[in-house]
């Protein structure tokens, strides 16, 4: 345990959302504005999966779909690199993934144990949460996903096949997932379904774009559209089209306007001066905690509501819960990495 607590952290410093590799640093500045991105998508998430009743409820869901598309852009940005190290160390960035899925899983099964002991969950209900998911658990998807992109990226290095020429991807899966999940439905043909069935497969252009992103950065740096106003007036098109688009179809898996938010929010973080929008609380969370704030989450919510009972269907609680469930989940998080750190560094010193 002490040795897989170890090497989650580790996650943490490369993917899927963490700091770069250690390696990345010869850019000589930190991006501290995608920091704070990453800080802000791990809190919108916690607040969307709180599961706000009403329109307000629809709304935070459907303008927080911008979160996943951003931490998938990030991993594949930094498989990318001019001399080629970060490509040569996808092999142990897939290895990191996959043992913190594991230990995610490990985590959320004993949950659901204690739940089944309790009488909370019925045989059933636990059979499907191991084998399957549960409502506590259906979050995993992401690691799996961004697993398999790991797995895929290797092969095609291991292949010898340019990056680029499977760029095409981005497009179609993009466009895919849009006309089964949201474009047909609003004509009134029902194709939700096999959105949800493509939804997982997003994992492959978001990387992609975030890997093409830092392959043509210096071409786009030139770009008017892409200046920091541009890219400002882009953000609020994309919450603006989010909003509307959940008005229009509520719980859709993707929208347009997430893919602008999510898209310009990433390419206005290395536009920002590196001395220039600072937050050093949201920097230290996209940071170090980020990571353990998505994979803890659903637990700290699961727990905040079976703890509290009967006070979990009253109105006020869906919003005192966003509160709580932000503070505990930043302070389970905060106690996993501190826990790990101490028990890697014990680790250290007896090697």
């Amino acid at each position: 345990m002490v040795e897989e607590l170890r090497r989650c952290q580790d996650a943490t410093d490369n993917a899927p959302f963490g700091p770069p590799d250690r390696s990345e640093r010869t850019r000589k500045r930190e991006n501290h504005v995608l920091r704070s991105i990453c800080a802000f998508a791990a809190l919108a998430l916690v607040v969307v999966h709180c599961g706000i009743p009403g329109y307000a409820g629809d709304l935070v869901l459907g303008v927080g779909r911008f979160a996943i598309p951003v931490f998938l852009m990030l991993s594949g940005y930094y498989c990318y690199s001019d001399d080629g190290h970060a490509e040569a160390r996808i092999t142990r960035k897939t290895m990191h993934i996959l043992k913190l899925a594991i230990f995610a899983k490990l985590l959320y099964t004993l949950l659901d144990l204690a739940y089944f002991c309790s009488g909370v969950m019925s045989w059933d209900e636990f059979v499907r949460a191991t084998l399957l998911w549960s409502t506590t658990n259906m979050h995993l998807w992401f690691l799996y996903s961004l697993f398999l992109m790991y797995v895929l990226w290797w092969l095609l290095g291991r292949l010898g096949v340019d990056y680029e020429k499977v760029y095409f991807l981005i497009p179609l899966v993009l466009f895919l997932d849009i006309l089964f999940a949201e474009a047909l439905p609003m004509t009134g043909i029902d194709t939700t379904a096999i959105g949800e069935m493509l939804y997982p497969f997003t994992a492959i252009p978001f990387f992609m774009i975030g890997n093409a992103l830092h392959r043509y950065r210096r071409r786009l740096e030139g770009l008017r559209i892409l200046s920091i106003r541009c890219t400002a007036a882009l953000i609020l098109l994309g919450g603006v089209m989010s909003a509307v688009e959940t008005t229009l179809l509520p719980g859709a898996n993707l929208y347009i306007g997430s893919i602008i938010l999510a898209v310009s929010l990433f390419v206005f973080s290395y536009r920002v001066p590196e001395d220039r929008l600072r937050c050093r609380w949201l920097e230290y969370i996209g940071r170090n905690l980020a990571v353990w704030i998505y994979v803890l989450h659903p637990a700290v919510i699961s727990l905040l509501v079976t703890a509290l009972g009967p006070l979990a269907s009253e109105t006020w609680f869906f919003y005192a819960e966003v509160v709580l469930a932000m503070l505990l989940s930043i302070a389970a998080a905060l106690l996993v990495q501190t826990v790990s750190r101490r028990l890697s560094g014990r680790v250290a010193r007896r090697a």
